[in-house]
């Protein structure tokens, strides 16, 4: 049952002279052999669909896509084709009746304290230079627009007849853009992809967002990526106007693909006009990625082999994610360090595991190297840890909280102190309150 992901990024709609509202049957051509035995299609936009977030350019947009839709349907007539679309930072209109000193002073401020991410109301007023992208989204998007949420993450769920299911969640990493902002500077609500993304399992995930996690400012960026990451196979983003595939393994042995959306159009019509394909074979969890290049008149495919889809063991915990308070937790070294080259220093960038004796009857004990101590702690289920005061207990933890995470589990932290009595009452409310501290209330039946 192979599905089709046309990728498209990078539009910037500006004019009705723009040279890719005639380049429709150039596109059609490239995918006539991808989309003849093809039933559902999905054209995935990772932002930038307009030049300046004017809503003339969306009636560009709707007119360009309708084009699109009606050449597959001249080769595949019983197509099912649905939209899944995000905003970039050109889908801002900065004109004053959308942006202001106002608008600008909440993203300073924001910006100045993190905590202000949780003031749902502070965040919308941040939205307002996208209401033409959102009015003119909420006819493209797949079921419309949901919810008020949904402006900064949302999700679709798509099921077929063998049971099987897709599953994307946009993210709107544009939400904070300002005319003069720079790399690095975005951040996140993080606590609004728990509210919005609903429990629901899927075959395969797909993350989409306009920026790389490189612009994302520092000090966040690992807590959101790791927050994507836990909930996605697949992380499609555009921005950086060149496409390109890339799969990695990390040190948890967990493989992330990424494809990258290059410009579907340059403000100079001459140089490269791009965009990806990702065929689906989802029971057997396999894809074949392609990039379309423009060469004189016609685009050029790029075509990579089938590769396997690897299976995510972090998948499992998508429903349970971290508060920002907790995640800056976990990252805390534990000490104030600093290096020149990096002013925001985590555990990560510092820790080594210690070396473990294991207590027993036998006199000369049982001594565990510091290679071994991860694999010893995942893999005994009951460890009580003793140690002098300073002697790294708290740090190895918090590494090993984050390990478990990894591996599918969802551990809690409890202060011992809390602990003064065996009543299973008393130990329930323990527990449940430690469990909405670290992921909030709304999976605590579940857990």
């Amino acid at each position: 049952m192979p599905v089709l992901l046309i990728h498209f990024s990078d539009i910037h709609l500006k004019t009705d002279k723009d040279p890719i509202l005639s380049r429709v049957s150039q596109i059609k051509n490239a995918l006539k052999d991808k989309i003849s035995d093809i039933n559902d299609i999905w054209v995935l936009i990772s932002g930038d669909v307009a030049y300046s977030g004017k809503k003339m350019e969306y009636d560009l947009a709707s007119k360009f896509l309708s084009e699109i839709e009606r050449e597959i349907k001249s080769i595949r007539e019983c197509a099912n084709i649905n939209y899944i679309v995000v905003p970039g930072n050109h889908d801002c209109s900065f004109e004053p009746e959308f942006h202001g000193d106002t608008r600008e002073q909440i993203i300073r401020d924001i910006i100045e304290d993190q905590q202000l991410l949780q003031k749902t109301g502070m965040l919308f007023d941040c939205l307002t230079p996208m209401q033409n992208y959102f009015d003119w989204c909420s006819s493209i998007l797949s079921s419309g627009m949901k919810s008020t949420n949904e402006r900064f993450v949302f999700q679709r769920i798509f099921s077929f007849p063998d049971n099987t299911k897709i599953k994307f969640i946009g993210y709107n990493t544009a939400w904070m853009s300002l005319p003069d902002k720079g790399h690095g500077d975005i951040l996140f609500p993080t606590h609004l992809i728990t509210e919005t993304t609903a429990d629901e399992s899927a075959d395969l995930v797909f993350a989409l967002l306009h920026h790389p996690y490189h612009w994302i400012r520092s000090d966040v960026s690992k807590a959101f990526c790791e927050t994507i990451e836990s909930t996605s196979n697949i992380i499609i983003t555009g921005h950086e106007h060149s496409s390109s595939y890339q799969a990695t393994t990390y040190l948890d042995e967990e493989t992330r693909q990424y494809i990258l959306g290059g410009e579907l159009q340059k403000e100079n019509e001459n140089e490269d006009s791009t965009f990806n394909t990702i065929l689906i074979d989802v029971p057997n969890r396999s894809m074949k990625y392609t990039k379309y290049v423009w060469r004189d008149t016609l685009y050029i495919p790029n075509e990579y082999d089938w590769f396997d889809i690897p299976r995510s063991k972090s998948l499992k915990q998508d429903k349970f994610i971290i508060t920002q308070a907790y995640l800056d937790f976990f990252e805390a070294p534990g000490v104030p360090l600093s290096h020149p080259r990096k002013p925001d220093l985590t555990i990560d960038d510092i820790y080594v595991f210690p070396e473990l004796e294991e207590l027993s009857d036998k006199p000369e004990g049982n001594f565990i190297p510091s290679s071994s101590t991860l694999d010893y702690l995942m893999t005994n289920k009951r460890v009580i840890l003793f140690g002098p005061e300073n002697s790294g207990k708290t740090s190895l933890l918090k590494v090993m909280f984050r390990e478990y995470r990894k591996n599918g589990i969802v551990p809690i932290w409890i202060d011992g102190e809390k602990i003064k009595t065996g009543n299973p009452t008393r130990l329930k409310q323990i527990f449940s309150a430690a469990f909405e501290s670290i992921y909030g209330n709304q999976y605590l039946q579940d857990f």
